[in-house]
């Protein structure tokens, strides 16, 4: 039957889909039977006109949708940041672009940017008087093209930064202005008046984490780092999405709201003295 063929092509694809951030992939979709009870109802209808006899829907049976998990979100703990951040320090700052380097790793662990928002950072994105940084671009992977815009609507904001990064920042971009690296431009980031790319960006990023002893967390991990220590450190999730940039609030809590372990123990001993006070 083709109705049942097609609904077990909708099942078999919402059970192959791969699932990021508790999502399944674009046109994958989890809901065939609310579809094939549409198809039912209009099935239907179409007796009631007398235009078909019968509904060949109510023959057709769903497949059983999969249980799937998401996959395993990668994130330094903290023992591990601290080694990590530790090894970046070790780093020989007078090696040709080696503070660029070492800023551009901090800089994702302390605001949660995108890849692509970080590479895509120019001064004027940088407001060192209220220690702030301007989110309006992101870098396209596939063309290192800087892209005006960012991934969603909420994507465009403006983060405070710590004193810190903030220090950081003007280190490097003194280095820019004194001559350190040649052919700068007006971006943050960049070699020979061109954007760095994803690709070498990310061979330099696994040779330090086998050199720091530290898990190959990629540099999403930064973000997923960066989330982790806000919401174990008592910060409010509405304030961490708009951080992250994220379009939906749910999503936030879904991808995150587990990484929060030490809030998690505090829950249970809180029950637990709750108990005790009856």
């Amino acid at each position: 039957m083709l109705l049942q063929e097609l609904v077990n092509k909708w099942a078999q694809n919402a059970n192959t889909s791969e699932i990021v951030n508790g999502r399944r992939e674009k046109g994958k979709c989890k809901d065939y039977k609310l579809l094939l009870n549409f198809i039912k109802r209009i099935l239907d209808f179409g007796i009631q006109l007398g235009a078909i006899e019968d509904n060949p829907a109510t023959k057709v049976f769903p497949p059983k949708l999969k249980t799937r998990t998401s996959n395993k979100i990668k994130y330094f703990d903290n023992v591990e940041l601290k080694q990590f951040l530790t090894y970046l320090d070790t780093l020989d700052p007078t090696v040709t672009n080696q503070k660029s380097k070492t800023l551009y790793k901090k800089l994702l662990l302390a605001t949660g940017l995108r890849v692509g928002e970080a590479l895509a950072l120019s001064w004027s994105d940088i407001n060192f008087c209220d220690k702030s940084v301007s989110i309006t671009k992101t870098l396209i992977q596939q063309s290192n093209v800087i892209q005006e815009g960012t991934k969603t609507k909420e994507s465009n904001r403006i983060l405070f930064l710590d004193s810190e990064t903030i220090q950081l920042l003007k280190v490097w971009q003194k280095s820019q202005n004194d001559g350190a690296i040649s052919l700068h431009d007006s971006l943050v980031f960049s070699y020979h008046q061109k954007t760095r790319t994803y690709e070498l960006e990310r061979l330099k990023l696994v040779s330090h984490f086998k050199h720091a002893g530290v898990p190959n967390i990629g540099f999403h991990g930064f973000r997923h780092t960066h989330a982790s220590l806000l919401m174990n450190n008592d910060v409010n999730p509405k304030e961490i999405q708009r951080r992250l940039g994220h379009a939906d609030y749910a999503i936030t809590m879904n991808t995150y709201s587990h990484l929060a372990k030490s809030k998690e123990k505090e829950t249970a001993e809180k029950f637990g003295n709750i108990l005790k006070a009856l």
